[in-house]
């Protein structure tokens, strides 16, 4: 088969011939997706379940009787050495009170304590011991409108603080003290990333250029994914954890599909093709490895969209446009800049320049002996002599990091696991003088008959009984249709524990009082429906990425054996990444000496978007893999050396992409937040024990075992289209 034929050959070379057009084509293309992304409207996220869930319908409920979709805020002015009593302490509230004026017109209800002392509900804000004080606020609009005005908000409690004081804020608003935290934790995270992965790179190619090519390619993949995705946010929500995984994702995927190509390209021209051959020749090869793996990548990403709630369904779309655009920049932009630069991708080699010019003018191809076999292929030998030995025991080791997902717990991070700041203080005070769960309470709502005083005692009444609830109160709507009875946990509202008291409130307590319309509302019964949502999405999500994934890889290598062996390798490593996260996180194994914070629950999204995001992106590197391996089966028909040579020639690239992934994904763990660090430790490990483990020993050991039969085609599938992924015979070179 000459590699003309080939799609994506074809499309490299032509965008090579013509460089200045399509890099200019991707000039106007970003710059347009840039600028009307930047313009639209984002759809704010109205619902969080699509689909009817008892804690949303409860809110729904809620809203409409008592307009409680209005953002608020509690302010909480504490002293360690005044009392509510002393007027100091009421010349601190009295000057905060009169500072939230400044808050442009935006406070439109306050509870203030100082206004009706003798009034129960206004001591319900004092602590027992009076040195601390609850403003609850209410501000216009709802909490969106909100989300940039933390600064502004900042100001008015940072001007109220005196001396012997400490005033601060939890809330719709407050909470824009987290964002900034995390904004800056990613441009600290890019900032790692980026220069880790240029020393990579130029270790790896050992030239500045070729080094510099794959990062235009991450960033141009960045850029334009995240124009895209805000163009798709007008119509669809798109949260900013969304933007987050677009960037991490997007800046690993584009380096590593421009590492996989560019030394595939140098690789052509050091045997002899000349330039727009050799581009042509990658482009047919990798470039249609890069275009299956990406196509692997995205379906596996899709798998989180079978989780109904539209948060997963705009990450999963963000991460698909990272991966998109990063391959249709590989196919075409990267050739035209190669196109372009031609040698001078080798400087500051000059040496390695000369060479290539010489070969080409004497049409020779002895000027470079690429015939030694490497660290990789050495490994990949000794593997192939021993496959059981070295098999069963890497099998042995990943099952054994694998067992502690037995004990994982899922859940929403504690409000105490927040990064240190202001906000973090504010709970702990509240923690403290009131309820862990103040600011969250739990909502039982009633409507209908079920709204009455009496069955309102009666929740109380068991709600007391229980005793992790602190005092509870009743809220009657003015068309007494609706009431809630709301009680904040003594204990964490998302611990365990809270958890376990909602499923006895729905399962027991409530369906024995015999009320038919009463719904168990609030954030930690939000918390409740989201995890449980979450844990029956979960096999769903695991069977479709499997079986996408095994029907693209049959399609791919047209083999049976492959598909099976390449879902296994990659069980086994998300596995053994989920078993460390849980065995780090939830039970504290080197965490101090890893610089984390241990917790009781490993964060609730993190499963099944961990699964999505390591297996498409282990596929990567299983396709880039398999493809040269069956490249040289399908020269030598011999099992040893196909192994060895294609281990050897995908071995350092594909290091060298690790390398870069882990560093990407690592710099996340130095976050302050620990779902971040979750997700950039769990990201990092599988990457680094897939590229150590799976792909240099388990599946090299599987083939060799697996032998001729890897590749074995039933007759009865004879029918199914031949994709060929692996490299085809060179074409003729120009003259």
């Amino acid at each position: 088969m000459d590699s003309r034929s080939s799609v994506t050959g074809r499309i490299g070379r032509f965008s090579a011939a013509r460089p200045w057009w399509v890099i200019a084509v991707w000039i106007v293309l970003a710059a347009t997706i840039v600028t009307v992304g930047g313009r639209v409207t984002q759809v704010e996220n109205e619902d969080a379940f699509l689909g009817t869930v008892e804690s949303q319908e409860a809110l729904h409920i809620e809203e409409q009787a008592f307009n409680t979709s209005a953002a608020s805020e509690m302010l909480v002015v504490h002293s360690g050495e005044f009392v509510v009593d002393d007027p100091e302490f009421q010349a601190v509230a009295d000057a905060l009170m009169q500072n939230l004026g400044d808050f442009d017109g935006s406070v439109v209800g306050v509870s203030y304590y100082y206004e009706d002392t003798a009034n129960p509900q206004m001591q319900g804000l004092v602590s027992e011991d009076r040195q601390t004080l609850l403003i609850p606020v209410q501000l216009e609009g709802q909490w969106s409108d909100y989300v940039d005005r933390w600064e502004e908000w900042d100001h008015v409690i940072t001007t109220s603080t005196s001396p012997g004081f400490f005033v601060g804020s939890v809330g719709d608003v407050s909470s824009g003290e987290i964002g900034e935290i995390v904004d800056e934790d990613l441009e600290k995270d890019v900032t790692i990333g980026l220069p880790t992965a240029l020393i990579v790179m130029i270790i790896v190619f050992g030239a500045l250029v070729a080094a510099g090519l794959p990062l235009v390619l991450g960033v141009v993949t960045i850029v334009t994914g995240t124009g895209l995705v805000s163009i798709i946010g007008s119509t669809m929500y798109m949260s900013d954890i969304g933007f987050t995984l677009l960037t991490m994702i997007g800046l690993a995927v584009g380096i590593d599909y421009s590492l996989v190509l560019l030394e595939r390209y140098r690789e052509e021209r050091k045997l002899g093709s000349l330039k727009l051959d050799a581009i042509e020749l990658a482009s047919a090869s990798a470039g249609k490895a890069v275009l299956f793996s990406g196509l692997t990548t995205v379906l596996a990403l899709f798998g989180v969209f079978l989780v109904p709630m539209a948060e997963f369904q705009g990450m999963g779309i963000a991460m698909s446009m990272a991966v998109f655009v990063a391959v249709i920049g590989a196919l075409t932009l990267l050739p035209a800049l190669v196109g372009l630069i031609g040698d001078w991708i080798n400087f500051p080699r000059m040496g390695t320049i000369r060479r290539l010019r010489a070969q080409d003018a004497s049409r020779s191809t002895a000027y470079f002996d690429e015939s030694h076999v490497g660290a990789w292929g050495v490994l990949a030998k000794s593997v192939a002599k021993r496959p059981i030995m070295y098999g069963a025991g890497v099998a042995a080791l990943l099952l054994l990091a694998a067992a502690p997902l037995l004990s994982m717990e899922i859940g929403q991070p504690s409000a105490f696991d927040m990064p240190e700041s202001r906000m973090l203080q504010t709970y702990r005070i509240i923690a403290e003088d009131f309820s862990a769960g103040q600011d969250s309470p739990l909502k039982i709502v009633m409507t209908g008959d079920s709204a009455t005083q009496e069955n309102a005692d009666r929740i109380l009444a068991a709600l007391e009984a229980e005793g992790t609830f602190g005092p509870g109160t009743v809220s009657i709507s003015d068309d007494k249709s609706v009431m809630v009875v709301s009680a904040p946990f003594t204990v964490d509202s998302y611990s365990p524990t809270a958890q376990d008291k909602i499923t006895l409130l729905r399962d027991e307590i409530l369906p024995d009082m015999n009320l038919d319309k009463v719904l168990v509302g609030g954030e930690p019964a939000f918390t409740y429906d989201f995890n449980h949502m979450l844990t029956d999405s979960m096999p769903l999500v695991v069977g479709f990425v499997l079986t996408l994934c095994f029907v693209v890889m049959m399609l791919a290598f047209r083999s049976l054996a492959v598909p099976v062996l390449s879902v296994v390798l990659n069980l086994l490593s998300v596995g053994a990444a989920y078993g460390v996260i849980v065995l780090v996180f939830q039970h504290g194994f080197l965490v101090d000496t890893l610089g984390f914070k241990q917790v009781e629950t490993i964060v609730n999204w993190l499963p099944i978007m961990l699964f999505c995001m390591l297996f498409g992106l282990s596929m990567d590197y299983h396709v880039f893999i398999l493809s040269r391996i069956r490249e040289e089966w399908d020269r030598t028909h011999d099992v040893d050396t196909a192994i060895v040579e294609g281990v050897d020639h995908t071995g350092k690239i594909i290091t060298g992409a690790a390398v870069i992934m882990v560093a990407v994904f690592g710099s996340f763990t130095l976050s302050r937040s620990v779902e971040m660090q979750q997700m950039g430790f769990g990201l990092a490990l599988a990457i680094a024990l897939d590229v150590t483990l799976i792909r240099s020993i388990l599946l090299p050991a599987g083939l060799k075992l697996l032998g001729a039969r890897a590749w074995w085609w039933p007759s009865w599938l004879g029918w199914v289209p031949h994709l060929h992924v692996e490299g085809t015979p060179k074409p003729q070179q120009s003259q």
